[in-house]
């Protein structure tokens, strides 16, 4: 393999030599559908400069049911792979439920539709309401659009993709994330800009009702404006309401 390049490699060959340690990018390519990947993805965990991994299955149908679990139990480590790629026809619920606590994976391309079943969407939109890393979900450079499956699927979906447009267009990693420093400044220019498009009022209000106190410190301001401007105290039209009551 060359390392620190893009490596194209069939399963028995990657799967029997060591990862160079400065690859950055790896396809493999026949994997057998019965192999056990623990071994491999162990390998692939240990890489701290893996970022793109596409791992693509023997005579096209895709990774099994086992393999999915498998690279779940292995995104579910948190390795540094920013992106994923791969073929399957079992459900991705066990992918969505890996995604709770990563914070590396960036972007999933597979042929498989998220949506395909309730328990899919479900497991993704569980991690998406606290995963701020994952942006990006293409089926085969397709961009993915909620699958109308069903009214609940498509609510779940309509959600996963508010998410997904939260972290990719609107800092809620920066913003939200438990070790995020953001100022007062970072948040007013969040709003600023979801404030300039119409389609976007959702995530105002999202963002606000995650910063009440936001919302609070803008009335005490504008409470001291007004009352700078007509010559009244601090605090004072509260009071002369609560008198009024």
């Amino acid at each position: 393999m060359d390392a620190g390049t893009v490596s194209q490699v069939a399963a028995a060959v990657v799967l029997a030599l060591p990862i160079p340690s400065t690859l950055r990018r790896l396809r493999v390519i026949n994997l057998p559908r019965k192999t056990n990947l623990e071994p491999f993805l162990m390998a692939c965990r240990d890489r701290p400069n893996l970022k793109n991994l596409d791992l693509q299955a023997q005579n096209g149908f895709g990774l099994s049911p086992t393999q999915i679990e498998q690279v779940a139990a292995f995104l579910g480590e948190n390795p540094s792979v920013e992106k994923l790629t791969f073929e399957t026809g079992a459900s991705m619920a066990p992918l969505g439920l890996a995604l709770a606590t990563n914070t590396n994976l960036t972007a999933l391309t597979s042929n498989c539709m998220l949506l395909k079943d309730d328990d899919a969407a479900a497991s993704f939109l569980v991690a998406m309401e606290t995963n701020y890393t994952f942006c990006d979900i293409l089926v085969f450079a397709k961009e993915f659009k909620p699958l109308r499956v069903s009214k609940q699927t498509s609510a779940k979906g309509d959600l996963i993709w508010f998410y997904r447009k939260l972290n990719r267009e609107f800092s809620r990693k920066h913003l939200l994330a438990p070790d995020s420093n953001a100022s007062k400044n970072d948040w007013i220019n969040a709003l600023a800009l979801a404030n300039q498009r119409k389609e976007d009022f959702d995530v105002v209000f999202y963002y606000l009702s995650q910063n009440i106190g936001l919302i609070m410190e803008a009335h005490v301001e504008a409470e001291s404006r007004r009352n700078a401007f007509f010559g009244m105290p601090a605090g004072s039209a509260g009071k002369k309401r609560d008198r009024q009551t």
